[in-house]
């Protein structure tokens, strides 16, 4: 009787188009009951429990979950239809103000705060601006629930490495378990998708994806008292002095110096920024190594000293630049051409030409140095 109920229920939606261009199947359906559209998907990899919470807990961020069920080892989940775009696309239209996305970016913190206070909490994993969209109305949801999972609180590590590389955090490749701080280390990456010219973001980023979970920011509460910050810090600096006086100056002068620090902070070499000792000596010795080959550099039978410092600072500026690509410390190499594209190959194949454009600029620089002044 049961099994007759689930076939006439699921009767009920009927299939008006199928998208082509997603990971997964998904259709839109009409609901012949309610009059209404429908999203359904086709699920290979996911958690039941995860849909279980979302479809007795509704939350404004998240799509409604209507009804789902399991068969030939699929999940099959009727939700609500988005009617909007991605805030990947967005992004490339250029067509968000800076209040606008850090509006958005607190929406977001919102609906993550509402997954990880479930009990147990829910772990998206899969971050980034492609599972970010926002609503004809202007309302922002979090979608795409195919990696998400239940915490376990004695597991050590995932038993699937799910994500979406680039985005995924370190533990998401068999470092650890997958918690709250590995959507903190997603987020901090959308961050600087974000906001890839405002410096002041760049010192949460910097904190948001640090390698190891205990050197993050601990719960989503934390990055959004930081997000807050920032702009509470922006607006007190363009209020007018005149309208609160001396009270002005104070808070005014207080937030200013905070952003300034974070600017200071964000200089900070790579392999410095984080709290973890280890990581800070074995940068150490890693500059310490670098400056000894580059005064060890000698040019036999060259009888120039501009030539030998010439050499010596080619291979020390070479050195230093490729760290900054591989750290994007400086952020001079964020937007070259393959370094964010979505596949792996074309990435390292990015940063390989990066690497080899380096190289042919510095001995190309050198070289006019040295028929100038040789």
């Amino acid at each position: 009787m049961d099994n007759i109920k689930v076939r006439c229920e699921q009767s009920f939606y009927k299939e008006i188009y199928q998208f082509s261009d997603t990971k997964t199947k998904q259709t839109i359906v009409f609901d012949e009951t309610t009059r209404s559209i429908w999203l359904k998907k086709y699920l290979n990899v996911y958690d039941i429990r995860v849909f279980e919470y979302l479809k007795e807990h509704p939350n404004p961020h998240i799509p409604g979950i209507l009804t789902y069920w399991e068969t030939n080892e699929q999940l099959i989940v009727i939700e609500e239809y988005i009617t909007g775009q991605t805030l990947e696309q967005l992004l490339e239209e250029n067509s968000l103000s800076e209040k606008r996305k850090h509006r958005l970016l607190i929406d977001l913190c919102d609906g993550m705060a509402f997954l990880h206070s479930a009990v147990p909490p829910i772990i998206h994993r899969d971050i980034k601006s492609g599972n970010v969209m926002i609503t004809n109305d202007g309302v922002l949801k979090i979608v795409d629930y195919d990696a998400a999972k239940i915490f376990r609180q004695n597991s050590e590590r995932d038993t699937r490495l799910i994500g979406t590389y680039g985005n995924a955090a370190p533990e998401q490749y068999g470092f650890a378990q997958s918690d709250a701080r590995t959507d903190i280390y997603a987020i901090g990456v959308l961050i600087r998708e974000m906001f890839p010219d405002e410096q002041v973001y760049q010192e949460i980023v910097r904190k948001a994806t640090e390698f190891h979970p205990r050197d993050r920011y601990q719960n989503i509460d934390e990055l959004k008292n930081a997000v807050n910050q920032i702009r509470t810090s922006g607006s007190q600096e363009t209020a007018k002095p005149a309208a609160r006086g001396k009270e002005w100056d104070l808070d005014a002068s207080e937030s200013i110096t905070a952003r300034n620090n974070l600017s200071k902070r964000s200089w900070i070499p790579p392999g410095f920024r984080g709290t973890n000792p280890w990581q800070k000596l074995v940068a150490g010795l890693g500059y310490a190594v670098l400056l000894f080959l580059t005064l060890a550099l000698h040019t036999e039978g060259e009888s120039s000293v501009l030539w030998t410092w010439c050499v010596r600072l080619c291979f020390l500026t070479i050195c230093l630049a490729v760290i900054d690509l591989l750290t994007d410390y400086t952020g001079i190499y964020r937007n070259a051409p393959l370094i964010r594209h979505p596949y792996f190959i074309v990435r390292v194949t990015g940063y390989i030409l990066g690497v080899i454009r380096i190289i042919i600029f510095h001995i190309v620089f050198f070289a006019i140095i040295l028929q100038q002044f040789g």
